[in-house]
């Protein structure tokens, strides 16, 4: 099934909690993009190897990251927990500057996580895809932060453009909110920490 560019109208990354395979129901980590009808396919464009993705997010018998972080805080018993058990670390922020191929590509990918005993509103802590990777294979782990992970436009006009009422290219602005807006659904307040949604972007 063919789609041209002018008819996908979102490409984003997904951390494995938002996806599963149509055909097969396994789970789907990265990057996706959605058409103008509505529906999910694999990939940052559309081609032969694309696959039909189902959106989980909003299923009520699928565990997100936030559940499986409350799930493993209520078997666990926070306050009890053994130091012996879990790991003796502390994760440190990262200063992530785009690459030049970012900038080729148009977007990066920024891996944030928040502490899950944190009581600030804004406790966030932006970390690299490394660190990332450790935290969401680590129940420990996923027992401390909470993560999620979203797409960051770089390039093109500061807002969509339309025609006919067809998004024919996203803007800087408007996509980094709508991320924003999706990574919400995972760590809450996101918005009062990334305010800036034009940082490190070269608008067209």
């Amino acid at each position: 099934m063919y789609i041209p560019v002018s008819n996908i109208v979102e490409v984003n990354y997904t951390d494995g909690y938002k996806f599963v395979v149509e055909s097969t129901q396994q789970k789907y980590v990265g990057y996706y993009h959605k058409d103008k009808n509505g529906n999910y396919w694999s990939g940052q464009t559309h081609t032969d190897s694309s696959v039909r993705l189902t959106d989980i997010s909003n299923n009520g018998d699928t565990l997100s990251s936030t559940d499986i972080t409350k799930l493993n805080y209520l078997n666990i018993g926070y306050d009890k927990l053994n130091p012996k058990v879990l790991p003796n670390t502390s994760i440190q922020p990262d200063f992530i500057f785009p690459t030049p191929q970012d900038y080729i590509n148009g977007f990066f990918i920024r891996y944030v996580v928040k502490p899950t005993i944190s009581t600030q509103t804004i406790d966030f802590i932006e970390i690299a895809s490394g660190k990332y990777s450790n935290i969401t294979q680590s129940n420990d782990l996923l027992t401390l932060y909470r993560p999620t992970s979203f797409l960051w436009k770089l390039t093109g006009p500061l807002y969509d453009v339309y025609k006919n009422n067809i998004r024919m290219s996203s803007g800087i602005i408007d996509t980094n909110k709508r991320s924003i807006q999706e990574a919400e659904k995972f760590i809450p307040n996101l918005s009062l920490y990334f305010t800036d949604l034009t940082q490190f972007g070269r608008p067209s």
